[in-house]
């Protein structure tokens, strides 16, 4: 518009919009910024704040153009409403559902709004949420829609943002997001078995998961770590880390633990939650040291609180003389045994020598097994004997000892009669020992045997013999009622062993008797305890029958069974009693029912024998179930009252059991005849033969039942009798076997393969034990395997069949497979059995091969060769030959031998072993496709399907350069110079590898790739395996060029392709300039000298240099010699500041890059000044400063630098000749080669009659 409002015909002018609220956007409008067309644009734009918004517009080409504003009022446009639930479970499976409306300024919703709108997951702080929703986009339905089916897969707080393209956007509230369940996930991620440790340790990862999302929950939590054993409990070894913190849900940690086991690691959080690590073991960490445990002690291993000894209790105590075992381990550092150990040469060595004798130990100087070793030997000294042992082959290995206490040898102790008499008849009585001479008790171990002799009391030989010479302890003591010596003498008896001990009796008067017993007992008596009989016992003179009643004694009692005349099988209660006056009456108690007589006899011989007693049970106490092989054996006061062990019983078989009624001593109570007699078993299935025997009465203290058990097994029998009630019931455990199967085969046992053809098989079910047919049912399932009991290769045609009568006749069985067979027949019950070897033999043979349709060139495929029936074409195993494989090629429709294949088969010869020959390993190494052909000396051939062979995965890349088609690059590069890199991806075998991935890269120097200029290029290889790209030196390129080509894990060799850089140029300053910043400190008449150099046969055309120039880029003036500043006239010998260009061009039109010196001009020095520098003041880190000064005379001086305190910080000696310039650079730097600080310094330049000082300043 110009002044007046009048549209003007503008098109060149640019309008810019803004707006107060900052709806503006770089899309809002779209055409912000654009030309006015005729003097007019038209913007369409949204705002988004409600209220008054300034509009302001302004031109942006010409800003003396007056803008204006406009104020606009903005209602409140349409929103989204979003009705979400506060919480909701993590999914899928678990989904929940909100609503969403595009509402109006009155909160109703829009019904024309159908539009799509997106959903996002926010943080509750609004940042992205960790995961993604399940449904992101939905769409309006009149206004509103429910959106059923979220789902979010993690724990934690979200806010969901509806936004459309339109530019509309709402947050919901937030939605607590709970977990389904939380479970702790704990592994061992270790790559091998762990070790115990430290050092070892092992991975433990543990994350915090949803039971359903199997997400991890983002939570720290404390955790309690512990190691579990896994026979249960916390395991004994010390843990390395006991606690642990989540991190978001997750944490790893090495853990270490001492002890070799199996275990499992566990972590409990403070709110109960606990997970566990699968089991895994912890191996021990080696032979480190030994360890010896002896009787009493136990290992310890990898338990701190045992960690000095690994072991804990102390050795028991071992006797003198005796041998008992000591165990050596090979351990490692926490005592854990080192298992697999198989070496070592180990010794034992005890404090008191006795292992120095030879045999004891046993065995010595021998290695561990297995990590352990047992040595049986004895100590000899008594006290604490130390026993160590060490490996002579590695005495560095610590050693170990036990220390055994040791008591002296056990000492016998011999009771005789001080009299006795002569012959056998009634013999006198020895009593022998074996002491503890520590405690003075019987060694109650002792079962060794022992040997007596007779000697005169002076230890001489005696004249008479001994009626018992050897015997043998019983819990440590041995009594010999009935022992005799020949000759009326007095002797000692002389007690030996095997074990060297030896020990003497007191003096035994020998002499002869002429008295006797009278025994009385009662004709009946009930057996006891607690019934008793009354037994009385007289000595009598048996000259006169008279009681004697001055020889009161000592005399032994025995039960004798009046129908053996043995000593009577039941229990005695009284055994001894002593005459006083000559009598004695005894209470005494027999336990077995049956007629027995009373022997009696005292220490001198003298005996006598009562009357017979009929002994009567003592009632119905228990019921006896006696099985056959048993043999009821009353009176014993312990065990079950019967002599035998059951005999195996038939399953399924009836057998007779007897059932008694017996006393608490297992005598038969024969006039029991009453009572309701029940039977049961554990699990047998019994069953009464004759059901009337069940719950029927004893008959005179008896019954016979007869059952069947049909279980196999261990079956326990029980008997109860309810109208007893306080009878114990009885019990028998009977073992229980199977009846078993016999398969009878045809004769002979060869049969043809089918179908069609067949053969019948007979299965009886006979008693192993007598072979009688067992007439039972049930059905069985038939398997064929072959003669070694592993699987067959094919199946029977009828697998199942059932038992008539114990027998099956199984018609129409097949086999299909040629090869010898056995059938397994086996039944529910889990009885098995196995024919003999069944021969399938076929009706005629051919060959077939099993190849796979699609092979890799080079690498090995399986193929099997089989013998095959020509009817059933099963596997027949009885005609192996030996045949060879040719490969023909596969491009025609049947081989042709006039089609040679180009590569080589890997396995071309082969014989079947049972009927087939399986290659594991062949191999054809060319990619094509191919026919194989088997044939055998016979002239038998056969064909297989076509094989695809297909190029192997790359295993050789290669590259090249090429500086035109087909000639490999030899010659250096020069810059901006461009040629061609080949690649080419093979297999092993050579064959091109079409379709795969090859990555070209420059590894170092001054080159790209491609028109894009790259550093890297992947391409695709073509059918030939190959693919190519142009390499370019780079414009000023100097570097040689390394390139290398990648296809997966294959690399190329390194392709080094050699640049010939551009020419270089060196400027030369006379004389020299100090080095500042990019330049160089001149003066207007320092001469300036340009020299260049190339590798370039052709050599250097020119050199173009200028100063102060800036445009053309590239100076253009040639350089014809030495010049200075001042010779380029007044105004470049003024002091300031001057730029020198220059590059130098070869011959072959090379050219370098443009090179820029800044040369820093001031004055000539003063000749009235005698010492100056530049710059003054300087930076040391932006280069030195020029100290310049005319020397007034020649000679030696010194230059020192001091600080403001005096301190000399520099000093140098210089040779000056009078009246010359000297420029001395100083770099800022001290004595000891460091930046001075900041600050003034002092030259004092002095010697030679000369003493000058210049003030310099440092400002870093």
């Amino acid at each position: 518009m110009d002044q007046f409002w009048n549209q003007v015909n503008e098109s060149s002018e640019h309008i810019w919009l803004a707006s107060s609220d900052d709806s503006i956007t770089p899309t809002n409008p779209l055409n912000n910024g654009q030309q006015v067309v005729a003097g007019e644009l038209t913007m369409p734009l949204f705002l988004t704040s409600t209220g008054f918004v300034t509009l302001a517009g302004s031109a942006l080409a010409h800003t003396d153009i007056t803008g204006q504003q406009v104020t606009v009022q903005v209602q409140q446009g349409a929103t989204y409403r979003i009705t979400t639930p506060a919480t909701a479970f993590v999914g899928p499976p678990q989904t929940f559902s909100f609503d969403v409306s595009l509402v109006d300024e009155f909160g109703d919703p829009m019904p024309a709004a159908n539009n799509w709108f997106n959903i996002h997951a926010l943080k509750s702080n609004l940042e992205p949420a960790s995961s993604l929703l399940q449904i992101t986009s939905a769409q309006m339905a009149n206004g509103s829609v429910t959106v059923t089916g979220q789902a979010y897969d993690t724990v934690e707080d979200i806010v969901l943002w509806i936004s459309d393209t339109a530019g509309r956007s709402s947050y919901s509230s937030t939605i607590e997001m709970l977990a389904n369940g939380l479970v702790y996930v704990v592994t061992m991620d270790a790559p091998e078995q762990p070790r115990v440790g430290p050092p070892a340790t092992f991975p433990i990862s543990v994350m915090l998961r949803d039971v359903d999302t199997h997400t991890i929950v983002d939570e720290d939590r404390r955790l309690d770590v512990a190691v579990m054993s896994a026979l249960g409990g916390p395991g004994l070894g010390t843990v390395g880390t006991v606690s642990q913190r989540l991190d978001h849900g997750v944490i790893s940690f090495q853990q270490s633990y001492t002890r070799s086991e199996n275990i499992y690691v566990t972590v409990t959080d403070t709110l109960g939650l606990s997970g566990s690590s699968p089991v895994f073991a912890i191996l021990a960490d080696g032979y480190k040291r030994l360890q010896i445990i002896a009787p009493g002690e136990s290992v310890e291993a990898g338990d701190p609180t045992f960690e000095a000894t690994g072991k804990s209790g102390t050795p028991t105590v071992q006797r003198s003389g005796e041998l008992f075992p000591v165990t050596v381990r090979a351990v490692d550092q926490y005592w854990n045994l080192a298992d697999s150990t198989n070496v070592g040469r180990l010794r034992l060595v005890a404090s008191d020598n006795s292992f120095a004798d030879a045999g004891n130990p046993q065995e010595n100087w021998v290695p561990f097994v297995n990590g352990r070793r047992t040595f049986n030997g004895f100590l000899t000294d008594e006290g604490t004997v130390s026993v160590t042992v060490y490996d002579e082959d590695d005495l560095a290995k610590p050693s170990q000892s036990s220390h055994i206490p040791v008591d002296p040898p056990y000492a016998y102790e011999i009771t005789v009669p001080a009299t006795a008499s002569t012959g056998p008849v009634p013999g006198f009585q020895v009593t022998i020992k074996l002491i503890d001479p520590v405690t003075g008790n019987v060694v109650p171990v002792a079962m060794n045997r022992f040997y007596l002799t007779a000697l005169l009391p002076n230890r001489g030989a005696a004249n008479g013999t001994l009626g018992i010479t050897e015997s043998q302890l019983v819990g440590g003591a041995a009594v010999l009622n009935s022992q005799s010596y020949s000759t009326v003498e007095d002797i000692i008896i002389r007690v030996t062993d095997d074990f060297g001990r030896e020990a003497f009796s007191g003096i035994i008067a020998m002499d002869s008797g002429g008295l006797y017993f009278a025994v009385t007992i009662p004709d009946t008596a009930v057996v006891g305890p607690p019934e008793t009989f009354p037994l009385v016992v007289e000595l009598l003179d048996s000259n006169t029958g008279e009681r004697v009643t001055t020889q009161d004694r000592l005399f032994n009692i025995s039960v004798m069974s009046a129908q053996t005349g043995m000593a009577g099988a039941g229990a005695v209660e009284v055994v001894q009693g002593i005459l006083s006056g000559g009598i004695r009456t005894v209470h005494q108690a027999y336990s077995r029912s049956e007629d027995i007589f009373i022997q009696v006899a005292d220490t001198t011989g003298i005996t006598g024998i009562s009357n017979t007693c009929h002994m009567l049970a003592d009632g119905f106490k228990r019921i006896q179930i006696v099985a056959p092989g048993e043999t009821p054996e009353p009176g014993a006061l312990t065990g079950d009252g019967k002599d035998g062990e059951p005999l195996t019983q038939q399953a399924e078989v009836p057998f007779t059991l007897t059932l008694r009624a017996v006393d608490q001593y297992w005598n038969l109570a024969d006039y029991v005849s009453n009572g309701t007699v029940n039977l049961s078993s554990s699990g047998g299935q019994l069953d009464v033969v004759d059901p009337a025997d069940q719950g029927a009465p004893f008959i005179n203290g008896s019954r016979d039942v007869e059952v069947v058990l049909g279980n196999p097994g261990v079956v326990a029998v029980f008997a109860t009798d309810p109208a007893h009630p306080a009878a114990s019931s009885g019990r028998v455990d009977i073992p229980v076997n199977e009846a078993e199967y016999r398969i009878i085969l045809p004769d002979p046992a060869v049969v043809t393969a089918g179908p069609p053809s067949t053969f019948t098989v007979t299965v009886r079910l006979e008693n192993p034990e007598t072979g009688e047919r067992i007439a039972a049912g049930g059905g069985f399932e038939m398997t064929a395997l072959l003669p070694d009991r592993n699987g067959a290769r094919d199946t029977l045609g009828i697998s199942t069949a059932k038992l008539v009568d114990g027998e099956s006749v199984v018609r129409g069985q097949y086999y299909a497979t040629s090869e010898q067979i056995v059938i397994r027949v086996r039944d529910d019950r889990g009885r098995e059995s196995f024919s003999d070897v069944l021969t399938v033999v076929p009706e005629g043979v051919r060959y077939a091969m099993d190849v796979p349709d699609t092979v890799i060139a080079g690498q090995p495929f399986v193929m099997t060769v089989k013998r095959v029936d020509i009817v059933t074409g099963q596997l027949v195993t009885s005609d192996d030959r030996n045949f060879t494989l040719t490969a023909f090629s596969g491009n025609s429709p049947r081989p042709d031998f006039n089609l040679s294949p180009a590569g080589i088969l890997a396995d071309s010869v082969g014989t079947t072993v049972g009927g087939e020959r399986q290659f594991m390993s062949q191999t054809y190494d060319r990619a094509e496709s191919i026919y194989l052909e088997v044939a055998d000396g016979t002239g038998e051939q056969a064909y297989s399907d076509v094989i695809v062979v297909l190029p192997a995965p790359p295993a050789v890349v290669e590259l090249w350069a090429e500086d035109m088609p087909g000639h490999v690059l030899d010659r250096p590069l020069r810059p901006d110079e461009t040629v061609m890199m080949h690649m080419r991806a093979t297999d092993e075998a050579g064959n091109a590898v079409q379709h795969t991935d090859v990555t070209i890269q420059i590894i170092a120097g001054d080159g790209t790739l491609g028109g894009a200029k790259r550093q890297a290029s992947t391409l695709l290889v073509d059918v030939d395996g190959r693919a190519s790209i142009d390499m370019s030196v780079l414009p000023y390129g100097t570097r040689n060029v390394r390139l290398q080509a990648v296809s997966g894990e294959l690399v190329s060799d390194v392709v080094l392709l050699e640049v010939i850089g551009p020419p270089v140029t060196a400027i030369s300053l006379d004389p020299d300039g100090a080095l500042f910043r990019d330049g160089y400190y001149v003066t207007p008449n320092t001469e300036i000298s340009l020299s260049a150099t190339t590798e370039d046969l052709g050599g250097i055309q020119t050199i173009f240099v200028d100063v102060d120039v800036v445009d053309p880029p590239r100076p253009v003036a040639v350089y014809t010699g030495t010049f200075s500043l001042a010779d380029l006239g007044p105004a470049f010998a003024a002091s300031g500041q001057h730029t020198l260009r220059f590059y130098a061009e070869e011959s072959s039109g090379v050219v370098e890059t443009v090179r820029t010196v800044v040369l820093y001009t001031a004055k000539d020095m003063d000749t009235q000044r005698q010492i100056t520098n530049r710059p003054n003041p300087f930076n040391p880190r932006e280069g030195s400063t020029m100290i310049l000064f005319r020397p007034p005379s020649s000679g030696a001086v010194t230059l020192t630098l001091y600080d403001l305190y005096g301190d000399v910080v520099f000093t140098d000696q210089l040779v000056v000749s009078a009246g010359e310039l000297v420029q001395y650079p100083w770099d800022g730097h001290n004595g000891q080669r460091r930046v001075v600080a900041n600050g003034g310094y002092i030259c004092r330049i002095h010697g030679s009659g000369m003493d000058l000082r210049r003030k310099i300043a440092v400002v870093k």
